[in-house]
């Protein structure tokens, strides 16, 4: 059993991955010129929390206000939050898709089309920067039970 509520890993893993594409999507322009030619951005998402969604009930707990505050820059609120929307689902239902939150995670490697090896230095350097990558930016995606992106959880609609 995994930490999301017997979600299985084939689910989280394809999470990371479609949230890692989101990353660097998000990121692709961004900091490039200040990178030497030997380095690359990529993401590196932490998840947070899953949320199964069940039936056309399930879209609208999703959608549903709650009576306590959610801290969608504070990860402890959001497991909360995470926790507090699967204990609404009706698991009886379908099961339509998911939404995860994860952290946002940059890290810097080795650009794979860069034909030289790397000094001690360049490596010490990415291992200082990623140890250093303390991201508090969050953000979630949502996805079928396809596991194909969708904008919404109205997506999901049956």
């Amino acid at each position: 059993m995994n930490r999301f509520n017997g979600i299985h890993t084939k689910i989280t893993q394809k999470g990371a991955d479609l949230a890692k594409q989101k990353i660097e999507a998000d990121y692709s322009e961004k900091f490039v010129y200040a990178l030497p030619d030997w380095a690359m951005l990529t993401g590196n998402p932490e998840i947070i929390g899953v949320v199964q969604i069940y039936g056309n009930e399930g879209i609208l707990v999703t959608q549903q206000r709650v009576d306590f505050e959610v801290d969608f820059g504070d990860e402890h609120s959001i497991i909360y939050y995470t926790n507090y929307l699967n204990n609404q689902m009706n698991a009886h239902l379908p099961l339509l898709g998911y939404v995860l939150f994860y952290k946002n995670v940059l890290i810097v490697q080795k650009d794979p089309n860069y034909p030289l090896t790397l000094s001690d230095l360049e490596s010490e350097e990415i291992i200082r920067y990623n140890s250093n990558n303390i991201s508090t930016d969050f953000s979630f995606i949502i996805f079928n039970k396809e596991l194909e992106l969708v904008a919404s959880t109205a997506d999901l609609r049956e």
